[in-house]
């Protein structure tokens, strides 16, 4: 995260993230351990628009599929500010067949929304307090040393190893790229002792500390080539060289995220409390295909049908804040505005049609194609911007059966939700609705992880709607319209597939 998110280790075990950087390598190294398991924590937090499921859905009562994935940013720049990006890809309908990628006799929806997240301040853990607090910090620093230490010594071997490549291979005159900042020492002498022995299967070999490097690395014959440049590799240390190279180069281009995922494994099961803030950016742009009736097309009465697809676009922007006891309970909260371009497309009654069409005749017997679906009145549908307010709550036990609960509320104005044909609902502006309901999370056998999430809910769309009157023939909708319009009870089934391991 250096330069622009760097986080202190605090006396007592209290972390706090974006503190500036120390002058201390080991120090900086420990903040970024402590902001690569924020990440991670929060990864797993982001579970997409709705509900805390990332993978595939499947919303009962409006079929819907969806493909997710989050992606942590290692180094973000100032013109990418982002420690965590991804995306989410929804295709469903909203009429009675199931289609992702195609919407054949059906109200197909499709929307995509990438997301984009930063880590603000304030971020802290605890390892406890008093005398828990000061004994587990020890043993996490004790453990990190450890890891500091291994990692020294591989890279000193690294290096040792590189020079005795480019010796070996001199006549090839294209020296490869070791670990940088390393000067030849005493302590690398007994791993070229070592390599030695491996490489030319000669235990006895042995490097006497008075020799000096360059002395040292001729105990190892060099390379011959052949006129066009082909090395002579009748020798069998060769091939276990260049394999060993490239073994220890693989490992030092991932030396720093090794040491610091191992620093945060280093915490697993000592942290007594985390708290995290993030904020979330998210455009979107949708599609839905919507079955219009025309009573006029072309200047002319008309019982016209004809589908068309009605796009959506916007950004919202969401504050996150979560607290988690591991092991215990997670508590997420968020909200924020949005801003869209829509329709009024879920604000209109629909009505279902019939058309019969001559197909095939023998005779006085006639056969009918007979074409179903569900529409709306052109005329009605309006086009304009959207401005909401939301929030979510979800509070979650871990590694326990009881289920967790979540709550959601939004509120909205736009000239869309005007309803010229209803009595007394020509100038409503506003609409508010919520949501709420269980989840249930299926861990894997060790419990560090969520293989399926069970959501039921209930849904009421908007608050401010009641049982419609037309303006013209005084006729009232049938309560089931109503209740089919902002009412909805379901279950959503998530597979976690793309959620790294979370850290207790």
């Amino acid at each position: 995260m250096k330069p622009l998110k760097l986080l202190a280790l605090v006396l007592l075990g209290t972390l706090s993230a974006h503190a500036q950087s120390t002058a201390d390598p080991k120090q900086d190294l420990f903040s970024q351990s402590f902001s690569r398991m924020i990440v991670q924590d929060i990864t797993y937090a982001i579970v997409g628009e709705n509900a805390p499921v990332s993978g595939v859905k499947i919303d009962v009562s409006k079929p819907e599929g969806t493909i997710s994935a989050m992606f942590p940013n290692k180094a973000p720049k100032w013109y990418f500010p982002f420690e965590i990006f991804g995306f989410e890809l929804k295709g469903g309908v909203t009429d009675k067949n199931f289609g992702f990628f195609k919407g054949t006799n059906a109200n197909a929806a499709f929307e995509f929304r990438p997301s984009f997240h930063t880590i603000t301040w304030g971020n802290s853990a605890l390892y406890g307090y008093g005398n828990e607090a000061r004994a587990n910090k020890k043993l996490v620093i004790a453990n990190n040393d450890l890891v500091l230490q291994q990692s020294v010594r591989q890279r000193d071997t690294f290096f040792v190893l590189t020079e005795l490549y480019n010796h070996h291979l001199q006549v090839l005159k294209s020296p490869k790229k070791g670990p940088t900042g390393i000067v030849a020492a005493d302590r690398h002498k007994k791993i070229a002792e070592v390599l030695l022995q491996k490489l030319l299967n000669n235990k006895s070999i042995t490097v006497d500390s008075k020799l000096t490097w360059d002395q040292v690395l001729k105990l190892l014959p060099q390379a011959t080539a052949d006129g066009n440049g082909n090395i002579n590799t009748d020798k069998d240390y060769y091939p276990e060289l260049v394999e060993l190279y490239k073994k220890y180069e693989k490992t030092d281009k991932k030396r720093k995220d090794n040491e610091l995922d191992k620093m945060v494994a280093n915490s697993d099961g000592l942290w007594t409390r985390k708290r995290y803030s993030w904020w979330s950016f998210n455009p979107f742009v949708k599609t839905e295909k919507v079955n219009e009736y025309y009573t006029t097309f072309e200047d002319k009465d008309s019982l016209y049908f004809k589908p068309d697809y009605r796009w959506t676009y916007g950004v919202s922007v969401y504050f996150n804040k979560y607290w988690l006891t591991p092991n215990k309970i997670a508590v997420l909260l968020r909200g924020g505005p949005s801003l869209a371009y829509s329709n009024n497309v879920s604000n209109l009654s629909s009505f279902n049609y019939e058309t019969r069409t001559p197909f095939f005749q023998n005779g006085s017997s006639q056969t009918e194609k007979i074409k179903t679906g569900t529409a709306y009145n052109n005329s009605a549908i309006k086009e304009g911007w959207e401005r909401q307010l939301a929030a979510e709550f979800y509070l979650l036990p871990l590694n326990s059966f009881v289920p967790g609960l979540y709550l959601a509320g939004n509120i909205a104005n736009s000239d869309l939700y005007k309803l010229p044909g209803v009595v007394g609902r020509a100038e409503d502006t506003w609409k508010a609705g919520a949501e709420g309901g269980l989840v249930f999370n299926i861990n894997n056998r060790e419990k560090d992880k969520s293989l399926l999430s069970i959501i039921t809910y209930f849904r009421y769309e908007d608050f401010t709607d009641k049982t419609r009157t037309d303006a013209i023939t005084g006729t009232e909708e049938p309560r089931r319209d109503f209740q089919k319009r902002n009412i909805g009870i379901g279950i959503k089934i998530g597979i976690p597939i793309t959620l790294p391991k979370r850290t207790e």
